[in-house]
C-alpha cells in the first residue's frame, strides 16, 4: 500500500464521517507500517473494501454457477496461481542483482559481513511483506467467505473468539502484528532469560517470549480487559509456563496511580495521558526501579518493552533503573512533548544514553545491549 494513497483514504473517511477524529489521529501514526495500513484501510475506508468485494463475489459464484465443485475449484486454483506466477517473476527479476548488491558490499577492496547482513535483511523484509500480503488477502477472501479459523503467527495461536477487533484480525492473519519485535525476540532473547515485559497488551508477544522458555517473565499491563485476553492467549498456548501478569502501568518515581487513554476503538494499548483526554480510566502504576525491586530481578535480565511513549520518560528520568538490564527489545514511538515533536529515533538515541549499545534495528524496533564494564 503506498503511504500517499493511506493517507488520502484517511482523509477521505475523516469527511465521510467514517470514523472518529480520534482514530484518524491514532492510525495516521502507523505511516509505516505497511500492514497495519493495509488492515485499517480494508476495514475502515470504503474505497479500498475492494478484498471484500471479492470475497463477496466469489461467494456468489460459487452459489450460482451451474458449474461442477470440481470445476470452480479449478478456475479459482488458476487465479491464485497467475497472482503467485507473478510474485515469482518479480522474486526472479530480483535475484538477478545480487552481484550486484555484493559488489556493493565490498569496502576498500574488503568483503564486509555487515553491510552483506543488512542488505540480505532488507531483501528478506521485502520477501516477508510480500507472503504476507498474499496471505492476507487470501485469508480476507476466506473470512468474507465465512472461514472462521483461529489466526496463528510465529508459533502463537490467538482464538478467533478473543481478537478484539477487525484491524487487529487483518493484522494477525498477515502476520504483521508486532512483528519486527517477535523477529527479534526469537533471534536474540537469550534462552532461559529472566525477563520483564512492558506493555503486555493482548499477550502474542508474551507467548512468543514463553517459546523461549524463559526462567522468569514479568508482564506488565495496565489496561485490564487486554490483560484479561493475555491470560487467555497465554493459557491457550503455553498453560504451565512460569508467568506473573501485574495489572499496572510503567509511571515516574513516587507516582503510584495515573490516568490511562484507552477506548474500546483502539483496542491494541493505551498510553497514559493528562486529564483532557476523552477516553481515561485510572490505573494502579509504579516506576522501573520499582518494579525491579518488587520482582527482584537479577542483574542479568531482560527487558521488553512497547509502552507507546513512555521510554522517553524512562530514557530521561530513569535511566539508572534501564541500566540494570542486561539487554533491551524496545519499540521507540514518535511522541509530543510541549509543542515539540520527538522523533523516535531521537528516543532512541537519549536510551543509548544510559549505556547502551545497539545490536539489531528495523523501523522503530531495536535489540540493544548493555556496555560492557
Amino acid at each position: 500500500m503506498h503511504r500517499r494513497g493511506y493517507r488520502s483514504d484517511l482523509a477521505h473517511a475523516e469527511q465521510a464521517g467514517l470514523v472518529s477524529p480520534e482514530v484518524i489521529v491514532r492510525f495516521r501514526s502507523l505511516g509505516d507500517d505497511v500492514h497495519a495500513q493495509a488492515s485499517v484501510k480494508f476495514h475502515y475506508t470504503r474505497p479500498n473494501a475492494r478484498w471484500s468485494a471479492i470475497g463477496m463475489a466469489t461467494a456468489y459464484f460459487w452459489r450460482i454457477s451451474p458449474r461442477g465443485k470440481a470445476w470452480k475449484l479449478r478456475f479459482l486454483a488458476k487465479a491464485v496461481a497467475i497472482k503467485c506466477y507473478r510474485v515469482r517473476s518479480a522474486r526472479l527479476r530480483s535475484s538477478t542483482s545480487r552481484s550486484s548488491r555484493l559488489a556493493d558490499c565490498v569496502v576498500n577492496g574488503r568483503f564486509d559481513r555487515h553491510s552483506y547482513c543488512l542488505n540480505q535483511e532488507t531483501t528478506l523484509d521485502q520477501g516477508m511483506r510480500i507472503i504476507a500480503s498474499i496471505k492476507w488477502r487470501l485469508l480476507a477472501v476466506a473470512r468474507a467467505c465465512g472461514y472462521q479459523g483461529s489466526p496463528s503467527l510465529f508459533g502463537v495461536v490467538v482464538p478467533l473468539s478473543l481478537v478484539p477487533s477487525k484491524v487487529i484480525l487483518g493484522q494477525l492473519d498477515a502476520g504483521s502484528y508486532e512483528a519486527k519485535e517477535a523477529r527479534f525476540i526469537q533471534a536474540y532473547l537469550p534462552v532461559g532469560a529472566t525477563v520483564l515485559e512492558l506493555g503486555a497488551s493482548l499477550g502474542v508477544v508474551t507467548s512468543i517470549i514463553l517459546g523461549r522458555k524463559p526462567e522468569r517473565l514479568i508482564s506488565y499491563e495496565a489496561v485490564g480487559p487486554l490483560g484479561d485476553i493475555a491470560r487467555k492467549v497465554v493459557a491457550h498456548n503455553h498453560p504451565a509456563a512460569p508467568w506473573e501478569l501485574v495489572h499496572c502501568a510503567i509511571a515516574a518515581e513516587g507516582i503510584d496511580e495515573v490516568s490511562f487513554d484507552w477506548s474500546q476503538e483502539y483496542t491494541q494499548g493505551g498510553s497514559v495521558a493528562d486529564e483532557s483526554a476523552k477516553s481515561l480510566i485510572r490505573v494502579p502504576a509504579v516506576s522501573l526501579a520499582g518494579a525491579i525491586a518488587r520482582h527482584r530481578l537479577p542483574a542479568n535480565a531482560w527487558l521488553v518493552m512497547d509502552i507507546e511513549g513512555m521510554e522517553w520518560e524512562l530514557a530521561l528520568r530513569q535511566a539508572k533503573a534501564l541500566r540494570h538490564f542486561e539487554g533491551i527489545i524496545v519499540e521507540c514511538h514518535d511522541i509530543k512533548e510541549g509543542d515539540r515533536g520527538i522523533p523516535h529515533a531521537e528516543v532512541l538515541a537519549e536510551i543509548l544514553k544510559a549505556g547502551f549499545t545497539v545490536v539489531a534495528s528495523r523501523g522503530q524496533v531495536s535489540v540493544i545491549r548493555r556496555h560492557l564494564a
